[in-house]
């Protein structure tokens, strides 16, 4: 198992590294992307509440 500094290899201060078939890749999860999968299990909830809020309302509106 190797780490490697992908922003070096990008930016060329660091050699790229030479892969070979069934090298397996794994990229670790950062703060951006664990905020993005916390937004995709809340959005469902909140889009439930939007729902019923809005209806509620606009029930009221027409009474």
């Amino acid at each position: 198992m190797f780490k490697i500094d992908i922003d070096g290899i990008l930016t060329g201060r660091c050699r790229n590294i030479r892969l070979i078939p069934n090298d397996i890749i794994f990229v670790p999860h950062d703060n951006l992307s664990e905020y993005n999968v916390f937004i995709r299990k809340l959005l469902p909830t909140a889009q439930l509440i939007n729902l019923v809020t809005t209806r509620v309302t606009d029930k009221r509106l027409f009474d």
